[in-house]
């Protein structure tokens, strides 16, 4: 069950509701530099549901902002090969989106290096430092 289509005797075919939700979204990401998080909100407040009738979720909107089926592919044994179904998107839609979610998704670079996965990230709402691991055997 993929949003913006239906499987009609082994074939997708497009849903034209749920495909104009899908340009909106792609459309909202790449010419408005929306987020995840606004995109999902803004379909929630318009009382828009998913295929399975629930609230959108950011993992919802970076999923359809990350699949190539709205392309025209189809995704077997993770290869994707060049499916028989309409594209709800242009490829150069797709490609904008995918170029502003390489370039937002870069990772914060670490001050302090440490073993732990916060070290050097989290910082003290007080003093602004950043806070590393320590032991915490004060008695």
């Amino acid at each position: 069950m993929v949003f913006g289509y239906e499987s009609v005797r082994g074939s997708l075919r497009i849903i034209p509701e749920e495909a104009a939700i899908v340009n909106f979204i792609y459309k909202k990401y790449v010419y408005d530099n929306w987020g995840y998080k606004k995109i999902a909100s803004e379909l929630n407040i318009q009382c828009i549901k998913t295929k399975k009738g629930k609230d959108w979720t950011t993992t919802a909107i970076k999923t359809i902002l990350e699949s190539k089926i709205y392309i025209g592919y189809v995704k077997w044994k993770n290869t994707y090969t060049k499916g028989k179904h309409n594209s709800i998107i242009s490829q150069d839609l797709w490609d904008k989106a995918q170029v502003i979610k390489s370039t937002k998704s870069i990772q914060p670079r670490k001050i302090h290096p440490g073993t732990y996965p916060l070290s050097g990230l989290l910082k003290c709402p007080q003093c602004g430092s950043v806070m590393v691991q320590g032991n915490s055997s004060q008695k």
